[in-house]
């Protein structure tokens, strides 16, 4: 059956939000605030199982979710999800994972930021139609950010 015809009504699966494992959580919320404009929706104070809306001072957070339009992001700490799932208490951060995030304006958002990140691949249309570029956050892990796809020439 092709995708294009299931039901709404028959969906099993809903949504899907990336955890990334950080060795801080605060250095992450940092990077993801100041570069590229993301915002806390709540975090969890390392050894509590409080949930605030908002950073108080240095407290070091050992869970949180971030924000920006329709993106969303969880981050968490090595130390607090070894404590949920003891099997990736030795994986490596960063991992072989690319996050491709669509943005409305590539160009732009390469101009504000390309001094301020390290640049795995400078931006670049694809065959496909779209202005991206490859950048590494501070844990190490890839985010392409990616235009929409440019219409054909008529």
């Amino acid at each position: 059956m092709a995708y294009a015809d299931r039901k709404k009504e028959n969906a099993m699966f809903s949504k899907i939000t990336t955890n990334l494992v950080v060795t801080s959580v605060n250095d992450a919320l940092d990077f993801y605030e100041q570069v590229l404009g993301f915002g806390l929706v709540m975090g969890v104070p390392a050894g509590s199982q409080e949930v605030v809306t908002s950073r108080t001072g240095d407290v070091p957070l050992a869970f949180a979710i971030i924000k920006r339009d329709d993106v969303e992001l969880m981050l968490q700490s090595r130390e607090s999800l070894s404590q949920d799932l003891p099997a990736l208490h030795r994986q490596a951060i960063g991992g072989s994972i690319s996050l491709y995030i669509r943005v409305a304006d590539a160009r732009k958002l390469y101009e504000s930021i390309r001094r301020k990140v390290t640049i795995l691949k400078d931006l670049h249309t694809t065959f496909y139609g779209t202005e991206e570029f490859y950048i590494r956050d501070c844990n190490g892990y890839v985010l392409t950010l990616a235009g929409s796809p440019k219409e054909p020439a008529a």
